[in-house]
């Protein structure tokens, strides 16, 4: 009897023993599960900290700048419509989208409101459209005895008129933007043109941005491919087209 009770003392030690074990392992491995699962949390939250603090917003990309360009000159070789293309050549190269037109495609009789009554003349009705459809326009505005000349003042009154059931007055001028620059074969290069359209079209509501250019001995400022000769007058027109896009951009913005 004595034995059999020291045997099973034994066996009952060994059982505890064997249990302590089975616990000791399951004690190690829910250790080891807790750690694991802790270093998971400590990376996602890592990686949401990360992913957070430099956020990805999605927009939908900016439409490029409209811009129409034209001089005050229907001249063949005009320096002012060529003054057009080099402007309009670096607008392009700024990303805007560029309508370069020339006066001389769109005809219009002397303002007269007895005509306008009778028939609005369809040229005034096109170019009209295509000053609605852009954000800003350029200018090149030779000066006529100290002034604008008279195909450039011709066409902006015309472009101001309403036309019933069509376009309200001055619908082709509001919230417009303006850059004026000038060539002349004179030094002072149609500065007292620039002045004078400048208050012309601040007069009926057009933005008319401070920069301007006024290319004085224009017979000689184009090389063969059109570009100015002159590196201050090339960085000034340059100058003048990033205002133009500048303003134009900033006040699309606003509008929108």
């Amino acid at each position: 009897m004595l034995r059999l009770k020291k045997d099973l003392r034994v066996d009952l030690s060994r059982v505890q023993s064997f249990r302590g074990r089975i616990n000791g392992a399951h004690r190690i491995r829910r250790s080891r599960a807790c750690i694991a699962h802790c270093r998971f949390l400590n990376l996602y939250h890592a990686h949401r900290r990360r992913f957070t603090h430099h956020q990805i917003t999605f927009t939908t990309p900016m439409k490029p700048v409209l811009l129409l360009m034209f001089s005050g000159s229907a001249r063949r070789e005009s320096f002012n419509q060529r003054l057009v293309e080099a402007a309009a050549a670096k607008a392009n190269a700024l990303g805007a989208e560029v309508d370069v037109v020339n006066l001389a495609d769109y005809p219009m009789p002397l303002f007269n409101q007895d005509l306008e009554a009778e028939s609005f003349p369809d040229a005034v009705s096109k170019l009209r459209d295509k000053m609605i459809a852009v954000d800003g326009i350029l200018l090149a505005c030779p000066e006529y005895n100290g002034s604008i000349s008279p195909l450039l003042k011709n066409t902006i009154d015309w472009l101001s008129r309403p036309q019933d059931g069509v376009a309200d007055r001055l619908v082709a001028y509001r919230g417009m933007v303006a850059a004026l620059v000038a060539a002349s074969p004179g030094r002072l290069g149609g500065m007292g043109g620039l002045v004078h359209v400048r208050e012309i079209l601040s007069g009926i509501g057009v933005t008319v941005i401070p920069e301007d250019l006024a290319l004085g001995s224009a017979y000689q400022a184009f090389d063969e491919s059109g570009d100015l000769v002159e590196d201050p007058m090339d960085q000034r027109l340059t100058n003048v087209v990033k205002g133009l896009i500048r303003t134009a951009k900033a006040l699309s913005h606003e509008e929108s």
